[in-house]
């Protein structure tokens, strides 16, 4: 036999003894030395240890897990896993994964199955932990690889929760089915099918064999939880106890949780709740594992209900997965990108006007009965673009692949029925004619937009994205228009059972349609090769909001194609989310480096005035409320004023600052990267910066200066007591003299048009670019860094934080942008206007000054909550 033969034996070996005596890889070997018969097989056996323990060390370190309890590293995946190499097998010769996504799959799966109780352990318990995901990202391929090392390692049942309709309940069992169990029969018993959900028979649930395990997908619905719980009441005590139960909920924040939470009183339960925790207490041991993209209304759970029972808070562990390679989602749909002015843009939004918003939504709820809605401009344009879209994927050879639109206006079936024959009367059977007529007029109407579309995204943002290096000329797609045309479906998926002939199913055939739809769209329904949406729907509930963008995900070979449509109230609302949920991933990071549990340490969550976090109901009266916990975050100015004593008293302030520094013979401006910059400025500079600069009442710098003063107060030593300044010198045309720093060139930054906003204020949406955070850093060095981290699948922006603190630790930033008067969008850009267009003639222009401020991470050893839930307020 031969070395690696051997070598490989004792990994198989020591694995097996792991997960039959409950040891660790040390005592494993202890056990099997004593039968080496001479040094080169001691040798072996140690190389084998050393392997293992490798492994170990990145399964420890592959997600940022936050647990409640000593790590105990029971399992490790084995020759022996049949369940999942046949899945892993699946993945690679089926769906054609790449080896770096099956790593990080394997790693992280079995990173979450170490949180779990150990099957064979003879103690009864109860975990309940969280899986942080992105939506549409994948979440399920996880889940199947949970599922896959649970049947391996000896978990004799599997329940998995998997929404609330029909449709998603079977979509999850048709995907476990294919993806799982259909590669391993002989291991599964099914209590669910394709078509039945779990139903009531006369027969107890069945002693299966030793290697075999039962499995059921099931609703979130009252009657089927407790028909499930009935049936597990039918066992004797001693085939519960032996029954080591894992049970997976998908979208854990719908319907689980106790929606009468916020009444806090002893017995007064929604009927979904109590089932789930009924089941939990029922079965002697089981690890319970929630998944969401929203975590917002578990976290806001109280551990404890008002009768002194366990919620289904994740109190032992929570795992944020990492952001998939490949994933189209927020860092690539609402992260600025400059454009060669320098000016940031989001180049994948497009505006619908509001004076759109009467033709496209009835004015009251009780109105949408009659309501006819009309085919506006942009609703046009969206049409128009999914069909050059479409079509351009077919030069690219894709055309066998899903293609969908989804229009998204309302939540009512009416709309929905309204919407179908509008589309499909007055939208696709003209656009066939025309193009059966090759008339002139739609071609030109369509090679405009298609010209303009593809001009948006610069050379340097395609190298970024996985797609063509230059997109098709319009010449290309035309031959493919009419062909494509005819392939497109109107669709409903919705509620309305009524709708059953338009059911999306993307196993049975290729699907090429405009999706209309509400609520089914914004949960947990995957609309494979989305490409175009027109969004319209608002909620002033944050993870609401998210769920109901369905427009992440994976877009292979054509990440330059998606758009959304949406008004400019929703694309704000989006845009605030994002940034809180960033900031949320960010402090889950920290507690896990700093050792902290969740029932220890609960994770905030961010609101903003006039938004709620999560449904009321579901938010504990237990909780704490911060005002302004500023660490780890990122604050700028978007908006200002129309008021010119402001903006000069702006300018006296940074000039100000600027003398300051230059009197005290410590501080020397550099130039670096063309800006000027100074380091090592006392705290005392920024306070007095922040307490006399100007912030709109809307901005988030509220009770900063107070945090700043409260934390050095409470830590001499702490990170917030030195700074660096970066004066920002953009790619405008106009120069400025601020102080004694002479001909800075000034930034490029346009407003967002938008009626409600015209002589008010400027709102100009985005101010720091990716790489903004690095004014003080050599951006030659970063490139190498960001070249020998190509790999990890993260962000321009993500890496940006890291390296700088990789250089200056903990160090905080301020950079002020001077900005031009003059700034103007470029001609392509209709969403953008020039900084003082359509402003009173009387208002005399002027540059104006912004601000951006970058905290550190939270200090180790400060602790901001004790045991209890906290709601971060965002003082906006």
């Amino acid at each position: 036999m031969s070395k690696e033969k051997i070598i490989q034996e004792y990994i198989n070996q020591i694995t097996d003894q792991i997960k039959a005596r409950r040891v660790s890889i040390d005592e494993a070997c202890n056990n099997l030395k004593i039968f080496c018969t001479n040094d080169e097989m001691k040798s072996f056996l140690e190389e084998a240890q050393l392997t293992l323990m490798r492994k170990e060390s990145k399964i420890k370190t592959a997600t940022a897990v936050l647990n409640s309890r000593k790590k105990d590293y029971w399992y490790l995946p084995g020759q022996g896993d049949e369940i999942w190499s046949n899945y892993k097998r699946f993945l690679i010769e089926n769906k054609k994964w790449e080896k770096e996504n099956i790593d990080q799959l394997d790693m992280e799966s079995t990173s979450i199955l170490n949180e779990l109780l150990n099957p064979i352990s003879e103690n009864d318990g109860r975990i309940q932990g969280l899986v942080l995901g992105y939506v549409q990202s994948g979440k399920t391929s996880n889940m199947a690889g949970i599922i896959a090392k649970a049947a391996d390692s000896g978990y004799k049942f599997i329940i998995i929760f998997a929404g609330l309709t029909d449709a998603l309940r079977r979509q999850t069992q048709i995907r476990i089915e294919n993806d799982i169990t259909h590669h391993s029969k002989e291991r599964w018993h099914w209590l669910t099918d394709q078509n039945d959900d779990f139903i009531a028979s006369p027969q107890p649930l069945p002693d299966t064999a030793n290697k075999v395990t039962k499995i059921c997908v099931i609703k979130k619905n009252v009657n089927i939880l407790q028909r499930l719980l009935e049936k597990i009441n039918q066992l004797t005590t001693s085939r519960v106890r032996k029954m080591t139960t894992l049970i997976i909920d998908d979208e854990c924040d719908q319907a689980s949780l106790n929606t009468r939470e916020n009444r806090d009183i002893a017995g007064d339960i929604s009927g979904t709740n109590k089932l789930i925790k009924d089941t939990l207490y029922t079965l002697k041991k089981v690890s319970y594992v929630g998944y969401t993209a929203t975590p917002n209304a578990p976290f806001l759970t109280s551990p404890q209900s008002a009768d002194g029972t366990d919620n289904l808070f994740p109190k032992d562990f929570i795992v944020p997965l990492k952001e998939p390679k490949n994933y189209f989602g927020v860092n690539k749909l609402f992260q600025n990108e400059e454009n060669n002015d320098g000016e940031c843009e989001l180049p994948f939004i497009r505006r619908i006007e509001e004076e759109e918003v009467p033709f496209l939504q009835p004015p009251s709820q009780k109105e949408r009965f009659n309501f006819r809605p009309k085919l506006t401009i942009n609703l046009v344009k969206a049409c128009d673009y999914f069909l050059l879209a479409l079509s351009a994927r077919a030069c690219r050879k894709q055309n066998s692949e899903h293609c969908c639109m989804m229009i998204h206006t309302s939540r009512y079936t009416e709309m929905h029925d309204a919407f179908l024959p509008l589309i499909k009367g007055e939208w696709l059977q003209p656009i066939i004619r025309d193009l059966k007529e090759n008339k002139n007029r739609t071609l030109k109407r369509l090679e405009s937009l298609w010209e303009k579309e593809i001009s948006i995204l610069g050379d340097s943002t395609r190298l970024n994205l996985n797609c063509p290096e230059k997109p098709e000329k319009f010449g290309d797609l035309k031959p493919h228009l009419l062909t494509q045309a005819l392939t497109i479906e109107v669709l409903r998926e919705n509620s309305n059972n009524e709708n059953e002939e338009d059911r999306l199913d993307f196993e049975k055939e290729t699907i090429h349609a405009i999706v209309i739809g509400g609520d089914v769209l914004s949960r947990g329904l995957t609309i494979e090769g989305l490409l175009c949406s027109f969004f319209l729907r608002e909620s002033s509930q944050d993870d609401t909001l998210m769920q109901m963008g369905r427009w992440f995900g994976y877009r292979k070979g054509y990440e330059d194609l998606p758009r959304i449509w949406m008004t400019y109230s929703v694309e704000y609302d989006f845009s605030k989310f994002i940034e809180k949920e960033e900031h949320m991933r960010r402090r889950i990071a920290t507690m896990r480096e700093q050792g902290r549990a969740p029932i220890e340490f609960p994770p905030e969550v961010a609101i903003s005035k006039g938004r709620k976090p999560t449904a009321k109901g579901k938010i504990s009266r237990r909780i704490e409320t911060s005002n302004g916990m500023f660490y780890e975050r990122e604050l700028w100015t978007l908006r200002f004023p129309l008021n010119q004593n402001k903006h000069k008293q702006n300018k006296q302030v940074v000039e100000k600052l600027i003398e300051d520094l230059i009197e005290e013979p410590k501080y020397n401006f550099e130039r670096i990267n063309n800006c000027h910059v100074v380091k090592n400025v006392d705290c005392i500079h920024i306070q007095n910066f922040i307490d006399n600069f100007y912030f709109h009442e809307k901005e988030s710098f509220g009770g900063l200066n107070k945090f700043i003063e409260s934390e050095n107060k409470n830590d001499p030593n702490n990170s917030l007591r030195k700074w660096n300044i970066g004066i920002m010198e953009g790619k405008g045309e106009g120069l400025i003299n601020i102080s004694s720093l002479r001909d800075i060139r000034t930034c490029i930054r346009t407003k967002v048009y938008d009626a409600n906003l015209n002589n008010k204020e400027i709102y100009i949406k985005a101010l720091m670019g990716p790489t903004d955070l690095l004014i003080d850093v050599d951006r030659d060095k970063f490139k190498d860094f960001e070249a020998e981290n190509s790999e990890n699948n993260k962000q321009k922006r993500e890496l940006t934080r890291i390296y700088r603190k990789k250089i200056f630790g903990n160090r905080p930033l301020l950079i002020i942008y001077p900005i031009s008067k003059d700034s103007k969008p470029s001609e392509k850009n209709e969403n953008r206007k020039a900084l003082f267009e359509n402003i009173d003639i009387t208002y005399e222009k002027h540059d104006i000054f912004g601000v951006v401020i970058s905290l550190p991470s939270t200090p180790e050893k400060r602790v901001f909550i004790e045991k209890a839930l906290r709601v971060q307020s965002y003082q906006e």
